[in-house]
């Protein structure tokens, strides 16, 4: 469910605008608080755990370009929505460069606010989903003796989401994920993220007891990177 702020100065236009996101997507969000100036709703901002913003940015006290710049300076971590009638301000929020995921002129179509709000969502989502892939990951890499301040340990991470992810359950050939991989970093080649996690388990395999490899590995207590990473999807899969 997403939790959404309104901040908007005019009351009409606030009335129905909660009217129609109720109606549309009301199983998604949850309108959680409106404010008519922009004092209150960095106060909000500041103190409550919210997802998403629908911001105007002519309002009274503080403006919206200067919500923006507090979300900015502290680290907030919130999706912003620019809904505003006034070109002057939306040229401002421009040329600052202010992380916003979307800007509406009033007045504009709600389906294209709907369309906003559920591209975040989905978004949002798949961040979660990631987030757990991550963790349950690294939880089983805690069995072997990685340098996780190692790139290639980082690059190990990228190739086994994308792989679960997409739903692998053995991986035949390295090379496209190697490739994949490699659209996330300017300038890195796939050769270098494929040698930066040979690297990587190949450190593994001489820091690790050899017990454990001998555990997981019964007939290669040495492994390539594609039997460990097969092992390690494996070993995902049935946890």
């Amino acid at each position: 469910m997403l939790k959404v702020l309104i901040v908007d100065d005019e009351y009409d236009y606030l009335e129905i605008l909660f009217n129609k996101l109720n109606d549309i997507i009301v199983d998604n969000i949850k309108i959680v608080k409106i404010c008519n100036d922009g004092e209150k709703a960095l106060q909000y901002i500041m103190n409550t755990s919210i997802d998403l913003v629908l911001l105007d940015l002519n309002i009274p006290k503080i403006n919206g370009l200067e919500i923006l710049e507090k979300i900015k300076s502290n680290n907030i971590d919130i999706k912003v929505i620019v809904i505003s009638g006034e070109s002057e301000f939306v040229v401002k929020l421009l040329s600052r460069k202010l992380d916003v995921e979307k800007i509406l002129i009033k007045p504009f179509l709600i389906e294209d606010l709907v369309e906003a709000i559920n591209k975040i969502i989905f978004k949002l989502n798949n961040d979660r989903i990631e987030k757990d892939i991550t963790f349950r990951i690294s939880e089983i890499l805690k069995l072997f003796e990685f340098n996780q301040t190692n790139i290639g340990y980082r690059y190990i991470m990228d190739f086994l989401i994308i792989c679960i992810v997409k739903n692998y359950k053995y991986i035949k050939c390295t090379k496209d994920l190697y490739k994949e991989i490699a659209k996330k970093y300017n300038g890195i080649s796939q050769e270098c993220i494929g040698w930066n996690i040979s690297k990587c388990i190949h450190v593994m395999n001489k820091m690790t007891e050899k017990k454990i490899l001998k555990k997981y590995f019964p007939y290669d207590s040495s492994p390539s990177p594609k039997i460990f990473l097969n092992e390690i999807l494996r070993m995902y899969y049935l946890a």
